[in-house]
């Protein structure tokens, strides 16, 4: 037996693969655990077995996903080449199978997952052609693709023509002129035509079938009979044996079990979708499902179809008409997409489309949903959209990408610029206008102040709205609302800037720009049609008659929802609602756990309860944890928490929002920034009690605390300039009268600096190459500046002994990087530890324990993050 491969020691035999065998060893490098494969020596001369080899390398390579088993290195030693690969714990789908079938809820998961896996080689062009339940691993957190050891890469042909059959062995991937296992290959596969993503979407179909049922989808007492079945035989209906089965899920597994090719599924990430969607369904009940329709069937169903969508549209076309059409109100949740995190939810004025923008790890895009699809599909060329807006005729979505504002229309896809619209934070905001009128409020204007503007929705001239009281004062208004009439619009105002108890919500005249106070209390509102206005307060949604004539409100207001999520202050909301009664809302929450992860990601612990939590950080000693939560109110609040027995204890209870916290290097003061005044700004604590110190006084930007060095004389913290973005200042603590200057000042934005522990080093993030990168640049002494992360980074962290720096890369991987500190640093290769979450970005981050071991990082409850809808919301109003 194999000792040892370069720095890999072997442990034990684990396995045998059709190229070779896979062995468990310790990496004496990095202390992990490794997969080693290695290609033994008596195949070392065949030429097409080391292409294999090599070319399961370059597939893996490609890769960085949560469902596919990650590469971490390939050598070759004392003429034998080895790949080392993700230790994984847990069983091959094969050896669950052996006990029976997979409970439906177990099989949707498994199975959504190893279609995400496909979807993200087919999309490089990668098809995988040996897809079986020996290369499906199942661990605790998810399942795991294996072996691309006969993926076809893009410019390879798949090799066929041979007319002899291949040799079956349950372990080991059939060799010959037909490339996979013989179970699990589609028809033309074993016809010698060539392979594309369909012929793995077949091998997932038979996959599935085997999950669902205990037995595969087609058998033969010789090779011969097996290839009659696959090429010419139906397999038994899924609810015939397993009559629980959702009728959808059997439908779907019939697709992708289609003789042609023509008639499966045409990409797995449909595939994908549709799990989920069946996954999320809670309507689908069992019965007798209809298997795959043949050709007589198909022309019934297409009848069928036609004259529900014949009766579907009669419905809406009398639904927008009549607002009120249902006398009762139907109210669900929908999942997001891709698992990912929503930042916006809309509704399209026809009530037929619900809209999101969502974040998943580093990317942002939009999504759409209409009401009646199992689930959400992207939008392509939408890439780092932010906030966004429906056109009145429901055909355009206008959104924020780029320092653009932007429109694509639904229908064909495509996306046109309408104008420049700076900045990137969530006062990007805006309104679509009957007449064509966009208002659009941006938080760096081209001046550099921020705004509402007006401009045509074909683009052009782009006019600032100078917005004022009845006394000719200057207001701010956040985002805009139009009435049906699209010369009044309604928004949450600041009646004086600076002062946060002067917040209302005003009505404001497009021809005059005058405004004057609807709701005494700040809240986003909307006219809601047949002659409401909805608008928040706290987290429950209200109704309140409005006449759209004489804009006066009347009556009381009656509640709607609760849960409803709104940014505080003026800010942008979480509701929309269309012309004939659906409301679409964010529900409040996004509630998390905080759970401790070892380095292969495994859950090791967890610390206190369940909370929106918005940003958390360990005290130097490790024992507490300060954490800024959002409350009910949509106000972020600061509180301790002990670490080991998940005590909180409450910092303030002002009702003001407080941001960023820091520890003193003792562990007795918190540093953070407050919004006192609007923005917020520099403060610190003490925690045995006392009054706020102020750190520094207001500029007027926003100045919050990234970083305190370990001696306690310098503080970094980061400033919103209207001309170069986020730039890095440094502030000397404890001098009389504070002076702080610039450190990082470029064209471009630099977040998240923070000193290593001997203080020699700032590691932070720019995005000058065009994305977030990590960067690492000396304190005080002259040396180069150098660049960590290699694919993308946020969010730098150092241990406690400044010998491993980690980040977050772009698809939410934690990362580490092996450093020395000194004078000299000199940055390893980043090693990929484990997946923090979808949209990591926006949760609360994550913290790192004493000694690089442990990882505090936030993991969100199941379905609080979900958007609700609430169909004929005015029945609600009757209830109430």
């Amino acid at each position: 037996m194999l000792e040892r491969l370069g720095h890999y020691r072997i442990l034990e035999r684990i396995g045998a693969g059709g190229m070779g065998e896979v062995y468990r060893a310790s990496d004496t490098r990095l202390g992990r655990d490794v997969a080693v494969k290695v290609l033994p020596a008596h195949f070392s001369d065949s030429l097409e077995v080391r292409q294999r080899f090599e070319r399961e390398a370059r597939a893996l390579a490609s890769f960085s996903h949560p469902n596919i088993c990650a590469l971490y290195d390939v050598g070759r030693e004392n003429g034998i080449d080895f790949l080392v690969m993700e230790y994984l714990e847990g069983e091959t789908l094969a050896s669950r199978l052996r006990r029976g079938a997979v409970p439906p809820d177990q099989a949707l998961r498994i199975a959504a997952e190893v279609a995400a896996a496909l979807d993200a080689a087919h999309r490089r062009g990668i098809v995988h052609r040996d897809l079986k339940p020996g290369n499906v691993m199942i661990t605790k957190n998810a399942a795991k693709l294996l072996d691309f050891g006969l993926a076809k890469e893009p410019a390879s042909l798949i090799q066929g023509g041979h007319s002899s059959a291949p040799t079956r062995s349950e372990p080991l991937t059939a060799a010959g002129a037909i490339l996979g296992t013989l179970d699990y290959m589609a028809p033309e596969q074993l016809e010698g035509k060539e392979a594309d993503a369909r012929s793995d979407i077949f091998s997932f179909g038979a996959i599935v079938y085997e999950m669902l049922t205990g037995r595969p989808a087609f058998s033969g007492a010789s090779q011969a009979g097996l290839i009659s079945a696959i090429l010419t035989a139906e397999p038994a209906r899924i609810s015939e044996l397993q009559p629980m089965t959702p009728p959808a899920l059997e439908r779907a597994v019939g697709r992708c079990l289609a003789k042609d090719p023509e008639e499966r599924w045409q990409s797995a990430r449909d595939v994908m979708f549709e799990m989920k969607g069946i996954a999320s369904r809670k309507t689908d009940s069992p019965g007798a499902a209809a298997a795959t329709p043949r050709r007589g069937e198909r022309i019934i169903w297409v009848a069928a179809i036609l004259a529900l969508c014949v009766g579907l549209g009669f419905a809406m076309l009398a639904l927008a008409r009549q607002p009120e059409v249902l006398s009762r109100p139907a109210h669900f949740s929908i999942a997001l997409p891709d698992h990912a995190v929503s930042l916006f939810t809309r509704v399209s004025p026809d009530g037929t489309t619900i809209s999101q923008t969502a974040k998943n790890g580093d990317q942002t895009r939009l999504w759409i949903r209409p009401l009646d699809a199992l689930s959400a599909r992207p939008l392509e060329g939408t890439e780092g959209a932010r906030a966004h807006f429906w056109s009145p005729d429901s055909r355009f979505i206008a959104f924020f990408a780029g320092g653009k504002l932007k429109k694509i229309d639904v229908n064909d896809g495509s996306v046109t610029d309408v104008c420049d619209a700076p900045g990137a934070g969530p006062f990007q905001l805006g309104a679509w206008g009957r007449d064509g009128t966009i208002l659009l409020r941006v938080d760096e204007a081209p001046d550099h102040e921020e705004g509402l503007f007006r401009v045509s929705s074909s683009g052009g001239k782009v006019e600032r709205l100078d917005i004022r009281d009845g006394s000719g004062n200057k207001i701010q208004v956040g985002w805009p609302g139009f009435l049906p009439d699209s010369r009044h619009f309604i928004g949450p105002c600041l009646l004086k800037p600076g002062l946060d108890d002067s917040r209302a919500t005003c009505l404001v005249s497009l021809e005059s720009l005058q405004a004057s106070v609807l709701l005494e209390a700040a809240s986003y509102a909307l006219p809601a049609p047949p002659g409401y206005l909805l608008f928040v307060q706290g987290s429950t949604l209200f109704a309140q008659h409005f006449d759209f004539e004489t804009l006066r409100l009347s009556g009381t207001p009656s509640p709607v929802a609760e849960r409803m999520e709104q940014w505080a202050g003026i800010g942008a909301p979480k509701f929309s609602v269309s012309e004939n009664g659906v409301l679409a809302y964010q529900m409040a929450g996004g509630e998390a756990d905080l759970i401790w992860r070892d380095r292969r990601g495994a859950e090791i612990g967890q610390v206190g309860s369940p909370a929106s939590y918005d940003s958390i950080r360990l005290s130097p000693d490790g024992n507490r944890l300060v954490a800024g939560i959002v409350n009910q109110r949509g106000v972020r609040d600061l509180w301790t928490i002990d670490v080991n027995r998940g005590v909180p204890t409450r910092v303030d209870s002002d009702g003001l929002d407080s941001y960023a916290p820091m520890w003193s290097p003792d562990g007795k003061k918190i540093v953070y920034c407050k919004a006192i005044h609007a923005p917020p700004f520099l403060h610190a604590r003490t925690l045995a009690g006392g009054e706020d110190e102020v750190l520094l006084p207001s500029t007027g930007t926003m100045q919050c605390p990234t970083g305190i060095s370990s001696d306690g004389r310098y503080l970094l913290f980061e400033d919103r300039n209207p001309t170069t973005g986020w730039d890095v200042w440094l502030l000397p603590l404890g001098t009389d009268p504070p002076r702080a200057t610039p450190l990082i000042r470029t064209p471009q934005s630099e977040t998240d600096a923070s000193f290593s522990p001997d203080g020699g080093w700032i590691a932070y993030t720019s995005d000058e190459t065009g994305r977030p990168e990590v960067y690492a640049q000396p304190f005080q002494h002259p040396g180069e500046r150098l660049r960590i992360s290699t694919s993308g980074g946020s969010t730098p962290r150092w241990r406690r002994d400044g010998k491993e720096l980690f980040y977050l890369s772009a698809d939410g991987h934690l990362m580490a990087v092996s450093v020395t500190p000194g004078k000299e640093l000199t940055p390893a290769a980043p090693l990929a530890l484990f997946l923090v979450g979808q949209g990591s970005a926006e949760g609360p981050g994550y913290e790192v324990s004493r000694d690089g071991e442990r990882f505090l990082v936030g993991s969100p409850v199941p379905g609080s993050q979900d958007a609700a809808v609430m169909v004929n919301w005015m029945g609600r109003l009757r209830k109430n």
